[in-house]
C-alpha cells in the first residue's frame, strides 16, 4: 500500500494478522546481513560463494542472526527477515507516521485472532500451569509490567493459560487496531476492523482456540478441508458461510456488510467497532482497549 509500483493493481486491501506498522530500515538490515556472513565464516567480498551453501547451513546462520538481534516490543511482531525501505521500491515507512496517502483512495480490512499465540496446543499440560508460571512465561516474552494484572482485571476467570495467550497475542492486536484507526483518519476511504474469537470444542478438547492463521480456513469457506483444526461441525460451518460472504461483499463492493451479519460499522472518528467472529457474530466497540494500552504503558 506504500509501494509506487503496486498503485492501481489493487482496489481493496484485507489485512489478516499481518499489521506491520514499520518495517526494515537499510542500517538493520545491513547488520542483520553481515551477522549471516559471520556465521557462515564469509566477508562482504564473498557473496558469490554464498550460492554454494547448503540450505541447511543457511537457515543455521540466519537463525543465529537473527537471535543476535534486539528483541523487539511487546507490541511488534517479531520479523527480521522482511521488505526493508530502500528509497526506490519502498520509498520510506509507510505507516509509522498514518496511512499512506499514495492508497488513501483504497478500503481496508483488518483484524487479527484472539489466540495468534496458543501455547497449549502442543502441550496440554499448559492447561494446568498455575497463575505464577504462566507469567514468567509473559514476561520471558516481553510483557511490560503491568500487563498481566491489567488483563487478569479484564479476564478474572480467565485461566492463567488464556490470560498468558491474549497477552502474548496482543503485539498481533494492538498494531491491527492502530492501522484500522490511521486509515479511518485518512479520511479518503473506510477501514473496517475485526477480530476472530471461534474456539472449537470438538477440536483438542478445546484447547485449539482462535490461533494464528485460525480464521483461513473459516474466510474463504474451507471448513472441511480443516477438520484438525475446525471440527468441521455445522456450527463451523455456519460461520465460514458468514465470514466467506463478507470476505465477498468487500472484495466486490469495500463494505464487509450483508443480511447474514448484524450491522458492522467501519471505524470512525471516537468509535472502533469490531466484528468478532464467534458462534455468535456481534459487534463491539473496542473491546480491549485497557488490555492495549496496558501493553504500552
Amino acid at each position: 500500500m506504500a509501494m509506487p509500483s503496486a498503485r492501481g493493481l489493487f482496489h481493496k486491501a484485507i489485512v489478516q494478522s499481518g499489521s506491520l506498522l514499520e518495517i526494515g530500515e537499510p542500517a538493520r538490515g545491513q547488520r542483520l546481513a553481515e551477522a549471516v556472513l559471520k556465521a557462515l565464516e564469509l566477508g562482504p567480498s564473498d557473496l558469490a560463494k554464498l550460492a554454494e551453501v547448503p540450505p541447511a547451513d543457511l537457515v543455521k546462520a540466519g537463525e543465529a542472526a537473527r537471535k543476535a538481534m534486539p528483541k523487539p516490543g511487546p507490541n511488534t511482531v517479531n520479523l527480521h527477515w522482511q521488505p526493508t525501505v530502500d528509497g526506490v521500491a519502498i520509498p520510506a515507512q509507510g505507516w509509522s507516521n498514518g496511512a499512506p496517502a499514495l492508497s488513501a483512495h483504497v478500503p481496508l480490512l483488518v483484524g487479527s485472532t484472539l489466540n495468534e499465540y496458543s501455547p497449549s496446543q502442543g502441550n496440554p499440560g499448559l492447561e494446568d500451569a498455575g497463575e505464577d508460571q504462566a507469567r514468567a512465561m509473559a514476561k520471558v516474552a516481553g510483557a511490560p509490567d503491568g500487563a498481566w494484572d491489567a488483563f487478569r482485571a479484564a479476564h478474572p476467570q480467565a485461566r492463567p493459560v488464556e490470560i498468558l495467550s491474549r497477552l502474548v497475542s496482543g503485539r498481533f492486536r494492538a498494531p491491527a487496531v492502530v492501522q484500522a484507526q490511521q486509515k479511518a483518519a485518512r479520511g479518503a476511504a473506510a477501514a473496517w476492523l475485526y477480530r476472530f474469537d471461534y474456539n472449537p470444542a470438538s477440536v483438542l478438547d478445546g484447547r485449539v482456540r482462535a490461533f494464528h492463521c485460525a480464521e483461513l480456513a473459516y474466510c474463504f469457506d474451507n471448513v472441511d478441508r480443516c477438520l484438525n483444526a475446525t471440527g468441521g461441525t455445522a456450527e463451523a460451518r455456519t460461520l465460514a458461510a458468514r465470514m466467506a460472504d463478507a470476505w465477498i461483499a468487500f472484495a466486490r463492493t469495500g463494505d464487509p456488510n450483508h443480511k447474514g451479519l448484524p450491522r458492522w460499522p467501519p471505524v470512525g472518528a471516537g468509535a472502533t467497532p469490531n466484528m468478532l467472529f464467534d458462534a455468535t457474530c456481534r459487534v463491539v466497540d473496542d473491546p480491549d482497549a485497557k488490555e492495549r494500552a496496558a501493553l504500552t504503558a
